[in-house]
């Protein structure tokens, strides 16, 4: 082979390698430019959840999981709970009605709805939660989605004796102290008034 060869083929072989370091490389700044995006977008969870030690309590638990500021976070709320005696409605609830102009990440929040010792379970077991949260991010790029919560999902859920948690286990062991304490307590009274 000549040298015309040699260099029309090594031409084609720089101007491939050049196309594909180009593509590669508009791979990566893609790549980097979703990741710093990633770095600022907030993500808005809400679930319901019953204490450990007290099954029957129902919260409403929210909490940003995203790396960054949840803004303009509003609601609208499509099923609520109806039946009477609740502690709190979701419309009773601030955050739920008026809405919250920032929620940074990571910050938590918990509300009570109800004590199900006065409620029957198939009633529990039916009650749902369905609203739309929307919020933005620093970016003002705009969020909406739907959440249906679903008291029958966590309605079932046992009460542990003690808890699992190291958290909860501290709470129960306190209670039986404290039972303790009280019944020392009244025996003492009883032997002053002998």
């Amino acid at each position: 082979m000549d040298v015309e060869t040699w260099s029309v083929i090594f031409g084609a072989i720089v101007a491939i390698s050049t196309c594909v370091y180009v593509f590669f490389t508009w791979k990566m700044l893609n790549e980097n430019k979703l990741m710093r995006e990633a770095l600022i977008e907030p993500q808005m969870i809400f679930y319901l959840e019953a204490t450990e030690n007290h099954a029957d309590l129902f919260y409403i638990k929210i909490q940003n999981i995203g790396a960054g500021i949840a803004k303009m976070l509003r609601f609208e709320i499509s099923q609520d709970l109806e039946f009477e005696g609740v502690i709190r409605r979701l419309r009773d609830i601030p955050l739920f009605s008026e809405g919250f102009n920032s929620f940074p990440p990571g910050y938590k929040d918990e509300y009570l709805l109800f004590s199900s010792q006065k409620f029957d379970r198939q009633d529990i077991e039916k009650a749902k939660l369905i609203f739309k949260a929307s919020y933005k991010s620093i970016n003002g790029n705009l969020k909406e989605e739907w959440y249906t919560l679903k008291f029958s999902q966590i309605a079932a859920r046992g009460n542990l004796k003690p808890p699992g948690s190291y958290i909860g286990n501290i709470s129960y062991r306190l209670e039986k102290i404290d039972k303790h304490i009280e019944k020392i307590v009244d025996l003492k009274k009883k032997e002053n008034q002998n």
